[in-house]
């Protein structure tokens, strides 16, 4: 996964009529789904790169970028790659929540590609 989420919404079907009740986060969602809650919507099971650092994010099909890297990142995160949920807060910020974890990191768009990682 590169952090690109196939997204459906929940509680739709093709014609747009009601197919399924609305599921929130307590509901165990599949991959890449949207879910909207307390006013942001959440796109779960993405997956970032951790092994040279955490400061760029592949998301809806543009970079984005913290102002806060991580050069090494925790223990307890991933050593190659983390699993998160992706909140959507503005469309110039997002924040990465990882899967077990307290830490949250913010992001924003960025034109800037990564760096080749060794």
């Amino acid at each position: 996964m590169s952090g690109e989420p196939t997204p459906t919404t929940p509680g739709t079907s093709g014609s747009g009529t009601s197919a399924t009740p609305p599921v929130s986060l307590t509901n165990n969602p599949t991959p890449s789904q949207r879910i909207d809650e307390n006013g942001s919507t959440v796109v779960t099971n993405i997956r970032i790169p951790t092994k040279c650092g955490i400061e760029y994010m592949r998301f809806q099909k543009k970079w984005w970028r913290t102002p806060d890297p991580i050069k090494n990142p925790p223990d307890e995160w991933g050593q190659e790659y983390q699993d998160g949920d992706v909140r959507i807060m503005t469309k110039r910020k997002v924040r990465f929540e990882p899967y077990g974890l307290t830490d949250v990191i913010e992001f924003h768009p960025t034109k800037k590609t990564p760096p080749p990682c060794n």
